[in-house]
């Protein structure tokens, strides 16, 4: 096993330092090559349109291929895991525009081909092919599993992003609606001047809102998109106010107060049990080093008394 790690490495540090060579020596004449092909749209010669004519067709069966695979995960998938995939996606803010088919397909692709590009460079050249096989079945396993495990950690980071943003975002709001502008160019305008994914996710309601939805299935919608307990209980005031006719800046104020005093909880929640969390390293490594050198010189002496 230590052979193949150590092949494996090493033909990822030659491929790396040879892919590194060849940008280095050709980047002028791709950048040469790049500027002709931006300035002149029409083949040269009719081997250039012979050579088009072969990328197009190409192209097109890539596609078909593509389109044949997506095709057939979508019938092995059932509705409810399309629905929970795709929510799952909505939260992480839609990573590489993927939908839930396509989220499948990327974590085929990276299973079987590292399984494949691992199987192809090592089972030749090594004598036990069960360990070989073993090693390219775990790392294909990890190549389909990885994408999963990257987009709950999306998730989660994001959910961290849009609770951090939220206070200085709906002070920003509560002072724009206090003076004298609407709820709807209030939060526009708060959202291009601060970026982040809370500003994405009020102006992705502001364009359903465009496009005739109601500000209450608006709002109703953006709740839903962000699984987020503090983010959910603002909207549901901000929804409640506007059935009941409440003014929004009063409630925007109290709710910016209970998000700060919320944050300011859980921090010394977290510092709580700091001392806690520092009891393993303590254990495991602090403490037996002491115990080394305190207790280390008395066993020394008194195996020396004893023996001589």
């Amino acid at each position: 096993m230590g052979t193949i790690i150590f092949m494996l490495s090493t033909f990822l540090f030659v491929t790396l330092v040879i892919a590194g060579i060849f940008h280095v020596t050709l980047k002028k004449d791709l950048n040469i090559e790049r500027r002709i092909y931006e300035h002149f749209d029409n083949s040269f010669s009719p081997k250039d349109n012979r050579g088009k004519e072969q990328n197009k067709k190409r192209s097109q069966w890539l596609t078909k291929a593509i389109d044949r695979l997506r095709s057939m995960i979508t019938d092995r998938m059932s509705l409810h895991s399309i629905k929970s995939l795709d929510k799952k996606l909505q939260e992480a803010g839609r990573p590489y525009q993927l939908n839930a088919v396509d989220f499948r397909l990327l974590q085929l692709a990276l299973g079987v081909g590292l399984f494949v590009l691992l199987f192809v460079l090592f089972f030749p050249i090594t004598e036990n092919k069960a360990q070989v096989f073993l090693f390219c079945l775990a790392a294909g396993l990890i190549g389909a599993v990885y994408p999963m495990a990257n987009l709950n950690t999306r998730i989660k980071k994001r959910i961290k992003e849009i609770e951090k943003m939220m206070p200085d975002y709906f002070d920003m709001l509560n002072l724009s609606v206090e003076a004298g502008m609407g709820l709807d160019s209030s939060v526009m305008e708060v959202s291009h001047k601060l970026s982040g994914p809370l500003s994405e996710e009020f102006l992705a309601t502001i364009e359903d809102m465009n496009l005739g939805k109601s500000r209450l299935e608006s709002f109703a919608d953006l709740r839903d998109r962000i699984p987020s307990d503090h983010f959910q209980s603002v909207i549901r005031a901000l929804i409640q106010a506007d059935r009941l006719g409440v003014g929004m800046s009063k409630v925007i104020r109290v709710q910016t107060e209970r998000i700060r005093e919320t944050q300011l909880q859980s921090a010394r929640e977290k510092s709580m049990k700091a001392p806690v969390k520092m009891l393993i390293p303590m254990v495991f490594c602090i403490f037996p080093l002491l115990f080394i050198v305190l207790m280390g010189p008395v066993l020394i002496q008194i195996m020396t008394t004893l023996f001589n």
